[in-house]
């Protein structure tokens, strides 16, 4: 019995103990700060010096710049978290939600900050964006569904993927896209699939508030505008080289292509599997061809031929000097308005 007893009063001091530590303990302020502002990229990029004293973290100094003061800190703070990772020698604000777990005078303090940006943005869908854009919504869900009041009202974007084409961000929820209002995740897909040439407008639901995307979609580029002009020459439109210049990526798809390797130095890029409706098929191109230069630009890697593309777009006559079968064949291509 009277070991019972000591157990329960120890058990009992412990209790007390515990609990007066808690109470100890200085309580956590919370601050809430909501801004409508665009943060420059540079604001915050001055090195913060690291604090020495435990718990540590990043100091923000005596100068600190006027945008440290907007977002809730002051000079002398220790900044130990930022949205639950550790803080380092710098800080990148833009729209978004933000926690900051911060010392400020030995005390705990809890910093929510919400940014709002621009109202409205745009983005922009090339031949090969759109390519890529039509190649992400196979994904799988993009979205949830979303309800109000047991009513549908809109999805919710959880693909970061799909971000990277649209100006979407993750959580935004998306409500409308060309005035079609979008209440399920197939619709969304239906939506983005089968966006016109042209400007769709996209409304969307982005930290509360309504945000406005316009998507400018190219017009598909149409390679059946490349027509031949007698054996090996061809005319092509010059508005479409202009295009082709801007969606590079075009001229590599379509075929196989793996570097022509000659005396142990790669001389060129040799193309098979070549498809009919490729540029690559429509610029005459054969199985088989090895690439050598295009005006005597060299192509031996994916990025000379980059470069090679951009330095003759302004030209009005472009040869393609192609080894076939052991021969050399040039390629004309005359450019005309």
């Amino acid at each position: 019995m009277r070991t019972n007893g000591l157990k329960t009063c120890l058990v009992g001091l412990v209790g007390l103990t515990l609990a007066a530590s808690a109470m100890a303990a200085p309580p956590t302020k919370l601050v809430s700060i909501e801004l409508d502002k665009e943060f420059s990229f540079h604001a915050f990029r001055k090195d913060l010096p690291a604090a020495t004293e435990e718990p540590g973290g990043s100091l923000v100094p005596v100068d600190a710049a006027p945008e440290y003061m907007e977002i809730g800190l002051q000079p002398g703070d220790v900044l130990r978290y930022v949205n639950g990772a550790p803080a380092g020698d710098s800080l990148s604000i833009s729209e978004g939600v933000y926690v900051f777990d911060v010392v400020r005078g030995g005390k705990p303090l809890l910093i929510h900050l919400v940014v709002h940006g621009a109202a409205s943005s745009s983005s922009k869908l090339d031949d090969d964006d759109w390519n890529l854009l039509q190649a992400a919504l196979k994904r799988g869900p993009l979205s949830t569904p979303m309800t109000v009041n047991g009513k549908p009202s809109g999805v919710r974007i959880t693909d970061l993927l799909i971000t990277i084409h649209l100006q979407f961000e993750v959580g935004d929820i998306v409500r409308t896209i060309g005035g079609r209002a979008i209440l399920g995740g197939d619709q969304l897909i239906d939506a983005l699939r089968n966006l016109p040439v042209g400007s769709t407008k996209i409304i969307v639901e982005r930290g509360q508030r309504p945000h406005t995307i316009m998507v400018v979609r190219g017009a598909p580029v149409d390679l059946t505008k490349i027509k031949a002009n007698g054996k090996n020459k061809f005319r092509v439109p010059r508005a479409m080289a202009t295009a082709l210049g801007a969606a590079p990526a075009l001229l590599t798809r379509g075929f196989e292509i793996v570097p022509a390797v000659r005396d142990g130095a790669v001389h060129g890029q040799q193309l098979y599997k070549i498809e009919p409706s490729s540029l690559a098929a429509k610029a005459g191109l054969v199985d088989g061809d090895v690439v050598l230069d295009v005006e005597g630009h060299p192509v031996d890697d994916l990025m000379q031929a980059y470069q090679a593309v951009a330095e003759v777009e302004a030209l009005d006559k472009i040869t393609i000097h192609v080894e076939r079968k052991g021969k050399r064949v040039d390629l004309v291509f005359d450019i005309v308005d």
